[in-house]
């Protein structure tokens, strides 16, 4: 189980909302909390301190962040080390074809240096690489919608401004899967699950039928050589670069 805290990350915050969290569970302890979102208004040392205290009464296992911005992570793990508390062990970010800079770049002095892992989300691009939007929307779709929020997804990736970038990667994802004799959101998870710096990939599903199918990416990413990856990767076009070692502070060596 790993509940999910935000709305603010001091340690009343912090412990009244595990306990809450608990009591809704109907749990004693979970196996690890996530802050979601960083919270810049409280000191790091106040978030890292209330979560070793969660740990050391049992209350959890271990402690993640969600969506924070490198250097926040890597002061908490300075702060941790240096007062001997339990570090952070796994990061949630978004990760798919489209949007990897932080797991492909910034995160990489993290993997590196702390080796912490990943719960990555959104690994279809909320269902832009599913393949279902490659000619456009159809009806019936999911952004075929007057939702704001679901407009501004569909902007991000299909907007007038990036739509031709954009169906220039997927046109190709689409003989891609062709080749390997599965769907584009088989390959688009199994690309994901490749990455040796991702540990777990949360699937989106409405129906048991969509989770038999999306867990056939397991056997896809079999499929993944590293020849058919530097393929893809050069359609894809994104790779981030990491220049700098935060831990050491100073670039890394090429």
């Amino acid at each position: 189980m790993a509940p999910m805290l935000s709305a603010g990350l001091s340690h009343k915050r912090i412990l009244e909302g595990t306990k809450n969290s608990l009591k809704r569970l109907q749990l004693d302890d979970v196996d690890i909390i996530f802050c979601h979102k960083p919270d810049f208004e409280t000191r790091v040392e106040e978030t890292c301190r209330a979560f070793d205290y969660l740990i050391n009464q049992g209350k959890t296992f271990y402690w993640g962040t969600s969506d924070w911005p490198v250097e926040r992570i890597m002061e908490a793990h300075r702060v941790c080390e240096e007062l001997g508390l339990h570090k952070p062990v796994v990061e949630q970010p978004e990760h798919n074809m489209l949007t990897r800079v932080k797991v492909d770049g910034e995160y990489l002095p993290l993997f590196q240096d702390h080796g912490m892992g990943t719960t990555v989300w959104s690994p279809l691009a909320s269902g832009i690489l599913s393949g279902k939007y490659n000619k456009g929307i159809s009806k019936g779709a999911r952004f075929d919608s007057s939702d704001p929020t679901l407009k501004m997804l569909y902007e991000t990736y299909l907007g007038e401004n990036v739509r031709e970038k954009t169906l220039k990667v997927l046109k190709p994802l689409e003989g891609f899967a062709k080749e390997l004799g599965c769907t584009q959101s088989q390959l688009a998870y199994a690309w994901v699950l490749k990455n040796p710096n991702v540990s777990v990939c949360l699937l989106g599903a409405t129906k048991v039928t969509q989770i038999e199918e999306n867990l056939k990416a397991l056997e896809v990413s079999k499929k993944l050589t590293p020849e058919l990856l530097e393929r893809i990767n050069k359609v894809l076009d994104n790779a981030p670069v990491c220049h700098f070692n935060f831990k050491q502070w100073k670039p890394f060596k090429n």
